[in-house]
């Protein structure tokens, strides 16, 4: 018997988007369905180097992505009146790694993979997974526009909540182990009128940093070490990130105002799987 050479992945991330290119080269049906409507969330910024560089060499993609690559200069860390305490001069770092290395937000390396991906590989936005059911050697899945698909295998690349893993184990499968930090992140208007610049206020169990984007924004990052908290409404959030930060001086407070209206605002658990 023929082995189902069509492979479901749920979610149109990094992870999901990367094999999908991948299976394709392989010989097989790769499909993709994810739950967001489109891909237009930036994320916040990474630095990619090592193992990642060297897979997208391979993916013929390199060249994508330089054209996205952010040239930051240094992170400076400030005080509450914002004078530079110290500096990190990423140009160095850059160099070291023999410039095998680019600095762009999250988004953009999306935005890479879909582009080099969705020509072979059909991808189905707003359509989330709600049934796994194993039919011999192979898997029924069902989907929330109320259409069913038959697969050799069924893969969960959808993230940290993933909608699969709670299919297969349930949602107190036990498999989170909370670090004891919260992240919340935003994107706003750069009031900073500066391009190339990368600020970070740092405290005890607290950090908040800001950095230019294109389009004329600034994108705001936040992590604090805490207590596990239940599930809070975005007002709550707020709430929590002008009480850990709103004290910290320099132009936070107004960042903090300004994310409060930001419709691409970001807050979760730092855990691991």
């Amino acid at each position: 018997m023929r082995t189902n050479e069509k492979i479901l992945i749920s979610g149109c991330g990094i992870a999901g988007l990367t094999l999908a290119f991948w299976l394709a080269k392989h010989g097989f049906s790769p499909e993709i369905v994810e739950k967001r409507p489109d891909l237009s969330d930036e994320g916040y910024m990474i630095d990619f180097y090592g193992p990642g560089f060297d897979v997208a060499e391979r993916m013929g993609i390199i060249e994508h992505l330089h054209q996205k690559h952010y040239p930051v200069p240094r992170l400076d860390f400030i005080d509450p009146q914002g004078k530079v305490e110290a500096s990190f001069e990423v140009e160095r770092f850059r160099k070291l790694l023999g410039y095998r290395h680019f600095n762009f937000m999250r988004g953009d390396l999306e935005a890479v993979l879909y582009e080099h991906t969705y020509r072979s590989v059909p991808i189905r936005f707003g359509t989330v997974v709600t049934g796994i059911h194993p039919v011999r050697d192979e898997v029924v899945a069902g989907f929330s526009d109320g259409s069913k698909g038959s697969y050799g295998l069924v893969i969960g690349a959808d993230g940290f909540h993933s909608g699969v893993r709670d299919l297969v184990w349930g949602e107190r499968g036990g498999f989170e182990r909370f670090l004891g930090f919260f992240a919340a992140g935003g994107i706003i208007d750069n009031f900073l009128g500066r391009d190339g610049v990368f600020l970070a206020r740092q405290e005890p169990g607290k950090q908040a940093a800001v950095y230019s984007i294109r389009g004329g924004k600034l994108a705001a990052f936040f992590v604090f070490k805490a207590q596990k908290q239940g599930r809070l409404t975005r007002l709550d959030q707020q709430a929590v990130l002008e009480k850990e930060f709103g004290g910290m001086g320099w132009e936070i407070p107004r960042v903090l105002d300004e994310m409060s209206n930001s419709p691409r605002f970001y807050y979760d658990v730092v855990s691991q799987i």
